[in-house]
């Protein structure tokens, strides 16, 4: 009988496309996805927030993976927005393409950046 910790969780994600890379968002997490039509500015100032866009009423931060992970950006900004959900918290992920669907072990997923008290998010 496996233990706790010798199972391997396999989840599903959502693969997206940004500057070539691929990232990938467990779909437990994934809402919809909406276009970036326009960006209000926030008074946050972080280098991996674009602004926000408004959706049905709220405002959504909207946070480039390029930033999160150190990746300069090329060519034009994500125009598509990943809103991910997590318990009352909404972000939303900026992105170039959706790709389709991968369904993967744990141990195949590296995180898009180190968490530790100065990450943000």
């Amino acid at each position: 009988m496996q233990t706790a910790s010798e199972t391997r969780r396999e989840a599903t994600y959502a693969l997206m496309e940004v500057d070539g890379g691929v990232i990938g968002i467990d779909i437990e997490h994934l809402s919809e996805v909406a276009p970036i039509d326009a960006l209000s500015p926030l008074l946050v100032a972080h280098p991996a927030l674009m602004g926000a866009i408004r959706l049905r009423g709220h405002i959504i931060p909207v946070v480039d993976p390029r930033g999160v992970s150190g990746i300069a950006p090329t060519g034009a900004p994500p125009g598509i927005a990943a809103i991910l959900n997590q318990g009352d918290r909404v972000l939303a992920l900026a992105v170039n393409t959706i790709s389709g669907l991968a369904r993967l072990p744990d141990t195949a997923v590296q995180p898009l950046a180190a968490g530790g008290a100065e990450t943000p998010f």
